[in-house]
């Protein structure tokens, strides 16, 4: 991963950072070491990243935390890869969708920033396939119905595309965040509707040479078309996760008032225009919040970020208000959860 894409990280979880007193975390033992394949018919699990020596490593956990496994040990081990945040299930599980610099690959060019691109993996075959994308791409997020990746470029912005085509296309950037708020930002996190017909974004708006401004949620059509903000401008939120049937929005909501940078999880009711705040996290361990995800509007994903110690991925339920650390048993920082819903049987 490249030093500005580890800085953009880093400046993006700084935005939620809560002021959250918590005691140092103890040392914690690694996962197990195994390579698994999503399940038709299974429970969902949930995909997350871990920094390795090779960059990221990719693991899978059950939804109470057990059973972690490396994705695709053997594929990854080795000096080939550097990988880089976030990976990605195909719907029907036989491909794995990531970012990364092929040491290999004909094309390098020496400069990790324009040598970082979309990778898919046949799960089946083992074959891999570079996708024709910009530089410094990261952080693929497939389709519901497979046709298209959605990914981070450049370090700022949103694009997807096709596979069928092979057609690539920015779907917020700067150029499109000034004809909208005009003001020049970047792209965190995002998040596909359902039926595959919008997308959710974050960005973050930078005002003048002080480096002021907001981070707003913006929706487009799925062809980039109808882009508008969702939020007033002013009111900031973060990492946007689609609820069910595209009607709610969740995301981190951070606190207007000055002093007060404690975040929580909110959900945005899409036909009233209103956003609520869904959890209270005050007195609990959670820190700062990022890289938030739902499955069937049941369970929330997310990952904490205390003052002290690792960050973890904590599981929260809607209905009942429980939550659990999932991750306590790792030793170091990890990041960008997904679910991975059972996908359908293959051929």
């Amino acid at each position: 991963m490249s030093n500005r894409t580890r800085w953009l990280i880093a400046a993006t979880i700084g935005l939620v950072v809560a002021l959250v007193t918590q005691p140092a975390a103890p040392a914690r033992s690694q996962g197990p070491s195994m390579t698994p394949t999503p399940a038709p018919g299974s429970e969902p699990r949930i995909l997350y990243s871990v920094p390795s020596n090779r960059g990221i490593t990719y693991y899978t956990m059950n939804a109470d935390g057990s059973d972690k496994e490396v994705v695709e040990d053997d594929f990854f081990d080795g000096n080939r890869w550097i990988t880089a945040l976030g990976a990605s299930y195909s719907p029907d599980g036989h491909a794995l969708a990531f970012g990364a610099v092929d040491r290999e690959g004909e094309y390098r060019t020496g400069d990790l920033d324009s040598d970082m691109l979309i990778h898919i993996l046949d799960l089946e075959s083992g074959t891999v396939t570079r996708l024709d994308t910009v530089g410094n791409s990261y952080k693929p997020l497939w389709s519901p119905d497979g046709s298209t990746i959605a990914f981070l470029a450049d370090g700022e912005a949103l694009h997807t595309i096709d596979l069928t085509t092979g057609i690539a296309q920015a779907m917020l950037d700067t150029v499109v965040l000034r004809n909208l708020v005009g003001m020049r930002g970047f792209v965190t996190s995002f998040d596909w509707s359902s039926d595959g017909s919008l997308l959710a974004a974050d960005a973050s708006m930078i005002s003048g040479p002080d480096g002021g401004g907001y981070t707003s949620i913006f929706l487009m059509n799925s062809d980039g078309t109808n882009a508008h903000q969702v939020l007033p401008p002013g009111m900031s939120a973060i990492y946007p996760a689609w609820g069910p049937e595209n009607k709610i929005l969740y995301c981190i909501c951070i606190p207007d008032s000055p002093g007060d940078r404690r975040v929580e999880i909110c959900a945005i009711d899409l036909a009233a225009s209103q956003i609520s705040q869904i959890t209270h996290f005050e007195g609990t361990p959670i820190g700062g919040i990022s890289d938030i995800d739902v499955s069937n509007g049941e369970q929330i994903v997310f990952v904490s970020h205390p003052q002290e110690g690792n960050s973890d991925i904590y599981r929260y339920d809607l209905a009942t208000g429980e939550l659990v650390n999932l991750t306590a048993d790792i030793d170091i920082g990890v990041y960008a959860p997904r679910w991975v819903e059972s996908p359908p049987a293959g051929p």
